[in-house]
């Protein structure tokens, strides 16, 4: 098992090492684009960089006796089986996320800064970070408790269980986020009253499209990058912009990117995406309930682990781990997917606002300015894009048919 675990491990760095590689070569290594292949190969180097550290701590992790040291020092001050091996969950993410934060500061103040994109101060920074980590241990040490209880007192069959709560609480956060937590990381205030405002309002009318208001975001306290989304469901929907966007676009782009925003909802697209993430969500949990159904599953993780008794957390984190490759290749489908919708809402944004040519000016405004690759490998595509290239989607909107 042992053997397995690490071998899952190199094949998804080796993997990724390749696509990257694949990518890097298929980057115009000409003058005009020789300053986003230069972000590019910066980026690339800083996440190999830190996938490798991870990897390493890994290999170290269970080459050691790591986990059962680990384990015992959380037992000393709990001892509840429950909480201990929630504790001992969150303190594996933990250590992980202090492994990543150095290359999440060199990447933030160096590569971003020299190349534009940071507007974060070193306050704004670790604050982000220590909200991030106080929301993670105040959400996921309780949520984690629970399935292990539920684990516990049900067997394996408590995966169904498991399944139906998680995504109770996943719908649930779905509708308090934008209330509760999005607050804590950036500001929201009215988009001021004035032609932008009453255009968005117009056309969200014309489309019988509800909202509970347009509002700006803070994007520039960040970054110089801009996006815009909606969150909330129904009349509780809400149009976020990014102040970024605001100040580096013509009105008709950005009517245009609020009208493809639109169209996801419109299409359906957004309860089709839940409904596949519910279902995988069930698959992981039926995975791991039928691997504890295996008589050997204890002294499998007992000895994968390194540990002196069997430990339900212990099954949670191999898991996590044997679950990677059956991610990657549902990921594909649900990448193509996500490429699909994307074509669809350009469409919607093309037949309803009727201005494909603000669409593409938008889109190749902020494929420039983020210095994004101009053409990247197919299999990179495959893999990773939840958007299709800009070329493609310009070809599409350009065309009298969908791509």
């Amino acid at each position: 098992m042992k053997t397995l675990i690490v071998t899952i491990l190199a094949a998804n760095l080796l993997i990724d090492l390749m696509v990257e590689l694949l990518n890097l070569k298929s980057f115009p290594n000409t003058e005009q684009y020789k300053r986003r292949r230069s972000y590019f190969q910066e980026n690339m180097k800083v996440g190999f960089a830190e996938q490798g550290v991870q990897f390493l701590f890994w290999i170290v992790a269970f080459q050691s006796p790591f986990f059962e040291r680990l384990d015992l020092a959380i037992g000393s001050v709990i001892q509840s089986t429950i909480w201990k091996g929630a504790v001992w969950l969150i303190a594996i993410s933990a250590i992980r996320a202090l492994i990543s934060f150095p290359f999440q500061a060199f990447s933030t103040f160096s590569t971003e800064s020299r190349f534009g994109f940071n507007k974060t101060t070193v306050q704004t920074f670790f604050a982000d970070r220590i909200k991030g980590a106080l929301l993670g241990v105040t959400l996921g040490l309780p949520i984690l408790a629970l399935l292990l209880y539920i684990f516990q007192a049900m067997g394996p069959n408590a995966w169904w269980m498991c399944w139906l709560i998680l995504t109770g609480l996943s719908l649930v956060m779905g509708y308090l986020a934008p209330a509760l937590i999005l607050p804590l990381f950036n500001r929201f205030e009215s988009l001021p009253e004035g032609s932008l405002r009453s255009s968005i309002e117009a056309y969200a009318r014309k489309e019988d499209f509800p909202m509970g208001g347009t509002f700006v975001m803070d994007g520039s306290k960040r970054s110089t990058k801009r996006n815009a989304f909606f969150t909330g469901f129904g009349k509780l929907r809400k149009l976020v912009l990014f102040d970024t966007l605001i100040a580096n676009h013509e009105p008709d782009e950005i009517l245009a990117v609020v009208a493809h925003e639109m169209g996801h909802f419109k299409c359906g697209h957004i309860p089709k995406m839940i409904l596949l993430s519910v279902l995988t969500q069930g698959l992981l949990f039926w995975i791991l309930g039928r691997f504890l159904t295996d008589p050997r599953a204890p002294v499998w993780i007992q000895q994968t682990l390194g540990l002196s008794e069997y430990s339900l957390a212990g099954a949670f984190l191999l898991m996590s781990i044997l679950y990677l490759p059956i991610s990657r290749v549902l990921s594909i489908g649900l990448m193509a997917l996500s490429r699909k919708h994307e074509y669809e809402a350009d469409d919607y944004s093309k037949r309803t606002f009727g201005k494909s040519a603000a669409l593409v000016s938008a889109l190749r405004k902020m494929e420039t300015d983020h210095l994004a690759h101009p053409s990247p490998h197919w299999l990179k595509v495959l893999l990773e894009y939840s958007h299709p290239p800009v070329d493609l989607r310009e070809k599409a909107l350009i065309s009298e048919t969908q791509i």
